[in-house]
């Protein structure tokens, strides 16, 4: 009978050790299940939206990314965002804003605080046995909130592709002095100072430089910058004035280095003064 006794004693202290144990597990499992159903559905929410913003993104960029790559040069507001780009059209640049803060909407994407488009520039320099010729990145970064204050980001870049060197376009001669007409305009001449190996801009708006007629003979000239007009709030000149004092057509001309709108370094090169017919 102190056998049975004993037993049953055992039974019930197992029961009681086991229900102890199983009300922890089930506090466990309620506190977890409940953090991993907020987590999942904070992610589920905010998914939606972060597709919706990124195809928008995607497709802005699609949009507008030739405009952008083919532009002569581009300011950035960082505010809206947008960009003012500025594509040859004729003899001028023409500017177009895009506005990505409406292509994208990103107000209508919050789930808990407002979701955010901002624009960033990056400038890559690619130099090869020359001169460091300015590379420009946009990147198109997009951020969508989840109720519990996590973010989902990603970023569409796009590249500038053209170099917006002021190379001559077309030749006007007057008497014996050459008219050249750049294809992009120039921010001004470039100088190369001492130990330098890069062109920077100097605000004279003349200088010396080279013309040789049909006989081989050189002489000097000054190279004027006219054709003024105003990009991004500063002037940049579309033609560049040879003026020189020798008795004899020019054949060839010495253009002297220049700085395009973008930046671009345009090294002293000497042309052929063709004329349309």
């Amino acid at each position: 009978m102190k056998g049975d006794k004993s037993f049953k004693g055992m039974t019930l202290i197992e029961v009681l050790i086991s229900l102890a144990l199983l009300s922890v597990l089930m506090v466990v499992v309620l506190f977890t299940s409940t953090w991993l159903f907020t987590f999942v559905k904070n992610r589920l929410i905010a998914l939606p939206n972060y597709v919706i913003g990124l195809s928008r993104a995607y497709s802005a960029v699609y949009l507008n990314a030739q405009d952008i790559q083919l532009s002569a040069t581009y300011s950035v507001d960082k505010n809206l965002p947008s960009v003012t780009l500025y594509k040859k059209s004729g003899s001028d640049l023409v500017s177009n804003t895009v506005n990505f803060k409406e292509l994208i909407r990103a107000e209508a994407l919050s789930t808990a605080t407002s979701a955010t488009v901002t624009l960033e520039v990056q400038t890559a320099s690619v130099s090869i046995q020359q001169p460091a010729d300015n590379k420009f990145l946009l990147l198109l970064y997009l951020s969508i909130p989840s109720s519990d204050g996590r973010r989902f980001d990603n970023t569409v870049v796009i590249k500038k592709l053209v170099n917006a060197a002021p190379v001559p376009e077309s030749f006007t001669r007057n008497g014996n002095n050459v008219i050249v007409d750049l294809y992009y305009p120039a921010l001004g001449f470039g100088v190369r100072p001492t130990g330098s190996s890069d062109l920077q801009l100097v605000t004279d708006t003349s200088t010396i430089t080279t013309v040789i007629d049909s006989s081989g003979v050189r002489s000097t000239a000054t190279a004027m910058l006219t054709g003024t007009t105003t990009q991004l709030g500063i002037n940049v000149y579309q033609k560049l004035h040879i003026k020189t004092n020798a008795t004899t057509q020019p054949e060839f001309i010495t253009l002297p280095p220049l700085i395009g709108v973008d930046g671009t370094p345009c090294e002293d090169v000497t042309v052929k003064v063709v004329t349309s017919p």
